[in-house]
């Protein structure tokens, strides 16, 4: 389990979401190609429901094989997303 936040900057594009960071710092702590698998990412905001990653983390996401994204729902319960339902036609490592 690994876990990210955001990291604001004046420049919005330089920023980094909370995926992202999280899969960096699977990467950097993982020795094995094994470990460097992502299953299941749950995001969270404080001020946001549903709260769903953004584009690029979605990239990020599918590219080490997230199979489901959870949030919550305007209720504030948990919600369970199969990736492809949040980003259909994506292409992956596969393809290049």
């Amino acid at each position: 389990m690994y876990a990210g936040c955001n990291v604001e900057n004046a420049s919005y594009g330089l920023g980094i979401c909370a995926e992202r960071n999280a899969a960096a710092r699977m990467l950097a702590d993982s020795t094995d190609a094994k470990d460097r698998e992502i299953k299941l990412a749950a995001v969270y905001s404080p001020n946001a429901s549903p709260c769903f990653p953004c584009g690029a983390c979605r990239q990020v996401l599918r590219e080490f094989g997230c199979e489901e994204v959870v949030v919550l729902d305007a209720e504030g319960n948990p919600r369970r997303y199969q990736f492809e339902e949040i980003m259909p036609h994506s292409f992956g490592p596969e393809v290049l």
